[in-house]
C-alpha cells in the first residue's frame, strides 16, 4: 500500500500523499496525475470536475515543455477522469478480499509509476527533433527513464526572445499606422448644387 509521509497532505488509498503540483523533472505519472487531482479535491474541497480541469490545466504544460504534442484538451479531462473512474471502482470493492480483487489493486499500483500518456497519436511523426522522439519514447518505459535537460530552456528563451521581437514589430506597425492616419486631412462636407427642378427662393 502507498505511505504518507506528509501531514499537511491527505493520504489516498493506493496512491499516497497528495501533492499540489507537478514535478518538471519528467513527463508526469498516473499517480502523479492522482495525487494533484486528489489535492484540489480532497485537500482544497473542489468539485471532482473542477480538480480534474485544475489537473489538466497544470498537466499540458508539463508537456509543451518537453515539446510533445498532446491530444486536445477536452480528450486530455477525459483520459483523467476514466483513471480517477478506475480507482474509484477498485475503491468500491475494498471490503472484499478475493484473489481477483487483490490483484486489481496490485496492478493498479504498479502502473501508477507509468507515464500518464496524453502524447498525440501521430506524436512520433509530427515531432521532428530526434531527441524528443527518443525521450518520450524513453518516458513510455518502465520507471519513466529519462529526465528533461536543459537544451529545451535554451530553445524556451529563443522563443521568448522571438515573440518579444515580434509584439515590438507589431506595436511599431501600429504606432506608424495611428501616425499616417492623424496626417491625413479631414474629408470635407460634399457640395451640393440646387436642379434644374429647383426653385431659388428670393432672399
Amino acid at each position: 500500500m502507498a505511505t504518507c509521509g506528509m501531514r499537511s497532505a491527505s493520504c489516498i488509498w493506493l496512491v499516497g500523499a497528495t501533492t499540489e503540483n507537478f514535478q518538471t523533472s519528467k513527463l508526469p505519472s498516473r499517480g502523479d496525475v492522482l495525487k494533484v487531482l486528489f489535492h484540489y479535491h480532497a485537500d482544497e474541497n473542489m468539485s471532482l470536475k473542477d480538480s480534474i480541469d485544475k489537473s489538466a490545466s497544470l498537466l499540458l504544460p508539463i508537456w509543451g515543455m518537453a515539446r510533445i504534442p498532446t491530444k486536445a484538451p477536452n480528450h486530455v479531462i477525459e483520459h483523467i477522469r476514466k483513471l480517477h473512474s478506475y480507482w474509484q471502482g477498485l475503491k468500491k470493492n475494498i471490503s472484499r478480499s478475493s484473489a481477483t480483487n487483490l490483484s486489481n489493486q496490485a496492478k493498479f499500483q504498479e502502473s501508477l509509476d507509468d507515464l500518464f500518456d496524453i502524447a498525440h497519436q501521430d506524436a512520433m511523426s509530427i515531432i521532428r527533433i530526434e531527441e524528443d522522439q527518443l525521450f518520450l519514447l524513453a518516458q513510455r518505459e518502465k520507471g519513466r527513464r529519462g529526465r528533461m535537460g536543459g537544451v529545451d530552456k535554451v530553445l524556451a528563451l529563443k522563443e521568448e526572445r522571438a515573440m518579444k521581437r515580434k509584439i515590438a514589430a507589431e506595436k511599431y506597425a501600429l504606432k506608424v499606422n495611428l501616425t499616417a492616419a492623424a496626417t491625413i486631412p479631414p474629408l470635407l462636407p460634399p457640395v451640393t448644387t440646387p436642379s434644374d427642378d429647383e426653385e431659388f427662393e428670393d432672399v
